[in-house]
C-alpha cells in the first residue's frame, strides 16, 4: 500500500467506478456551467444543508434565469 499522505497537486475521484489519483490541473483544465435552478443544485444544496437564499418563489423573469444559467461559476 502506498501512502501519499501530503503529496502536492493531486486529488482523489472516481474514475470509471474506482477511486483514483487525479492531477489538480486536469480537474481544473476545463470550466463547467452551473445551472442554479437546475434539480442537481438544488440536490447539493439539500445534502450540505446549504441554504437556497431564494426566499421569494418565482420572483425572477424568464431572461434572469436564463442568466443566471449560463453565467460561469469561477472558483479562485
Amino acid at each position: 500500500m502506498e501512502l501519499w499522505l501530503g503529496t502536492p497537486g493531486f486529488t482523489v475521484g472516481p474514475v470509471n467506478s474506482r477511486h483514483a489519483y487525479i492531477p489538480i490541473h486536469r480537474v481544473t483544465e476545463t470550466q463547467n456551467i452551473v445551472k442554479l435552478t437546475d434539480r442537481m443544485w438544488a440536490r447539493l444544496l439539500a445534502s450540505t444543508k446549504q441554504p437556497s437564499f431564494d426566499t421569494v418563489q418565482g420572483s425572477c423573469n424568464k431572461a434572469e434565469i436564463e442568466e443566471i444559467n449560463s453565467t460561469k461559476a469561477r472558483s479562485t
